[in-house]
């Protein structure tokens, strides 16, 4: 009986480290919303970089991707339409395109800010929900992209398609799936954050009034709590995701476009917003059944994000500081509860940021891949690559040892498996 028991227990534990080491990225910034991938991965890349298992070429777009299942799901532009697309993670085979919305970038004559669609889609229980450039969002099989629901914000929602930054670049926000819900910001008054039921479409909640930006909502727990953090133009709004009934809100300066998320660490929210606006941090503090956010820094001008989200390990924030520009952005060391700057490393412009087995991976908006050593006491870089050249904003997934990511109309899958 015992041997058996031990043998049910190791069995166990080698499921929970396979599932640990092979987990799904299923939405904008992984599982958890927070950037962060426990698999292990190369602890150093080989000089001649790490192995590409494929590229291929892609329709427009500066979306992030979602791997589940052993499939990459991105969101991509054609001529005159805005598509998700499915691709077998492994080759990079396309399994299914389906539609998202009739409208693009192209055929309404913008794109000075990239093609869109800017969007991720999020992938839960056999679905995928992508939304476009236009403020669409459809609800498609991931067996095979057949439509199973879709909603029209800007016709059923009063959505924001008239308001800046969403006039002239179009919305990047993302969707977010909590439970049973798939979470939105977009709708117009008194609906402005939106949950739909994930199976069926139908709205859950519409509520309060706000104007958007393109940042994505984060889920955090936080006391014990489970929220959604928005970063909408008044500021910081954390909402219960069962009821939308908000649990607290903290004033936050937004700048003519915000794209990159709240970051949380315990129970400090950082913020930031480019174009010299800046970042700070609040302190939320819960007494009996009510929340409050309290200030602990700000800094104008300075740990300023355009649209890099940041990542936060051990209270240390690693970001992208919009003050070199689009391609002289440097990367940067604070701290979280301080605001005080630790370190400014290389200038990578305005790429992105991921935390993949305790180690920093930045994408360079030129497409250069770079592995560091999160420290604050220097910048400690360990290793360079370059598999992709040209526009690299949209963020990189991970999922089973491979990295995916996009430069211009390009895709590439990177193996990082030890």
């Amino acid at each position: 009986m015992y041997k058996t028991k031990r043998v049910l227990v190791c069995c166990a534990a080698g499921i929970l480290s396979l599932s640990a080491m092979a987990a799904d990225w299923t939405q904008y910034r992984g599982p958890n919303g927070d950037g962060k991938s426990n698999e292990k991965a190369l602890a150093a890349w080989p000089a001649e970089g790490p192995k590409v298992l494929w590229k291929i070429k892609v329709g427009g777009g500066v979306g992030s991707m979602a791997i589940v299942g052993g499939k990459v799901f991105v969101g991509v532009q054609s001529s005159d339409a805005e598509h998700c697309v499915a691709l077998d993670l492994k080759t990079g085979n396309q399994l299914w395109t389906s539609e998202v919305d009739p409208q693009s970038m192209a055929k309404r004559g913008m794109g000075n800010g990239g093609p869109g669609p800017f969007t991720t889609p999020a992938v839960s229980d056999g679905k995928v929900y992508a939304t476009s450039t236009f403020l669409k969002i459809a609800c498609l099989n991931a067996a095979d992209g057949k439509l199973i629901w879709r909603h029209d914000l800007p016709k059923e929602n009063a959505g924001q398609l008239n308001e800046m930054p969403i006039k002239t670049w179009g919305s990047a926000t993302s969707p977010v799936v909590e439970g049973d819900l798939v979470i939105m910001m977009g709708g117009g008054p008194d609906q402005t954050f939106i949950a739909f039921n994930k199976n069926t479409g139908d709205v859950v909640w519409k509520k309060h009034t706000d104007v958007v930006t393109q940042s994505t909502p984060v889920p955090a727990v936080i006391d014990g709590v489970r929220q959604l953090i928005f970063f909408a133009k008044g500021g910081l709004w954390s909402l219960d995701p069962k009821t939308g009934d908000v649990l607290w809100k903290f004033a936050a300066k937004t700048a003519m476009a915000t794209g990159a998320s709240p970051v949380v660490e315990g129970n400090v929210v950082f913020f930031s917003a480019g174009y010299g606006t800046g970042g700070g941090a609040c302190e939320v503090k819960k007494t009996g059944d009510a929340f409050e956010a309290k200030a602990l820094w700000t800094t104008a001008g300075k740990n300023a994000t355009q649209w890099s989200t940041s990542v936060i390990k051990d209270g240390y924030i690693y970001l992208i500081n919009d003050g070199g520009g689009t391609d002289g952005a440097k990367l940067q060391c604070t701290e979280l509860k301080t605001g005080a700057a630790k370190w400014t490393g290389p200038a990578v412009g305005q790429g992105e940021l991921l935390l993949i087995d305790g180690k920093l991976v930045i994408q360079g908006s030129k497409g250069a891949l770079i592995l560091a050593d999160p420290s604050p006491e220097a910048y400690k870089e360990l290793s360079r690559a370059q598999p992709l050249t040209g526009q690299a904003w949209g963020l990189p997934a991970f999922s089973d040892g491979i990295l995916v990511y996009r430069a211009t109309t390009e895709l590439a899958a990177v193996e990082l498996k030890p």
